[in-house]
């Protein structure tokens, strides 16, 4: 029996986020204490990424609202990590990351999904 190759299921989500999706900005905000004065700094990545509407039944009002979007974020060129708090600008429109769910069977991370919210 051969085993699943994650790799090239990692290869094939990446080419199909590229060709159906665009190039947005993720942008990481942290915190620093430098001599007892808060600053936050904030470094910007270029990512590729694609952009979906959820489907209605899927929104609940509460954890899903209406202008939600559902961004699936490719693993390639990623320098970082996308974390809760952490911003996606697309098309010049700044969305807020709510939620975030690697899909990663066997421990590969194949894409990163993504529900946003205006900010």
């Amino acid at each position: 029996m051969s085993t699943f190759d994650y790799a090239r299921a990692e290869t094939t989500a990446q080419r199909l986020i590229k060709r159906f999706g665009q190039a947005v900005t993720l942008t990481k905000t942290t915190d620093a204490l430098i001599a007892y004065d808060p600053k936050q700094t904030e470094t910007s990545y270029t990512v590729q990424a694609a952009q979906l509407n959820y489907n209605e039944k899927d929104i609940d009002g509460t954890l899903i609202q209406t202008d939600d979007r559902l961004v699936y974020i490719s693993t390639e060129g990623l320098a970082v990590i996308p974390e809760v708090d952490d911003t996606l600008t697309i098309n010049s429109v700044d969305l807020n990351i709510i939620s975030i769910m690697p899909l990663a069977p066997a421990g590969t991370v194949v894409y990163w999904k993504v529900q946003v919210r205006a900010a």
